[in-house]
């Protein structure tokens, strides 16, 4: 059989024979190539194969890409349709998914709860492990919180001008940093 289908990740590969292979897209997506330039495909569009894997793309869905097989003659006819990403692990994935949301929102509200309570040692060793887990800013702005807490300016500045060079229009940041060095 020279058409198969691999999961992996948020990516589904298929293999086809090369030349003559037909595909028929099913939903409006974006074709990427490496010797082309990208081109937007209409639902129920069938496009042809080249001897060049082909990457289909649609926000929010799971992409596929697609690999001419070198060693096979037959032609290949496949139809695509790309799954929504949401729709991608089940409803056993979604729960999963949904309880560790809940669990990290529980850990940052304990964090905001110790802050409240003026423990900056013990939030910042919390979301030190949460962020190990979670590595999104909101966990280093808290960071920072905890710093300022702590009096240790140069600490709070320097993660928040660690933020703004990955995010240089990033309000919290830059108005904490403001006021930090304002504070000096």
């Amino acid at each position: 059989m020279n058409i198969f289908l691999i999961l992996t990740l948020l990516i589904t590969t298929a293999c086809v024979s090369p030349g003559t292979s037909e595909l028929k897209i099913t939903q409006d997506v974006t074709l990427k190539s490496e010797d082309q330039p990208d081109k937007s495909v209409k639902a129920n569009e069938v496009i042809e194969i080249g001897s060049k894997p082909v990457i289909i793309e649609k926000e929010g869905h799971i992409s596929v890409i697609v690999y001419p097989l070198d060693d096979s003659e037959a032609r290949s006819n496949l139809t695509a349709s790309l799954a929504k990403v949401e729709d991608w692990g089940g409803p056993s994935y979604q729960k999963a998914i949904q309880k560790e949301v809940q669990n990290a929102i529980d850990q940052i509200s304990e964090v905001q709860a110790l802050l409240s309570q003026r423990k900056a040692t013990i939030a910042l060793e919390k979301l030190t492990e949460i962020e190990k887990k979670l590595p999104i800013t909101s966990i280093q702005i808290l960071k920072a919180n905890c710093y300022v807490l702590l009096g240790d300016q140069p600490r709070a500045s320097e993660v928040l001008e660690g933020i703004l060079k990955e995010q240089p229009d990033h309000k919290i940041a830059k108005q904490m940093l403001t006021e930090i060095k304002g504070r000096r």
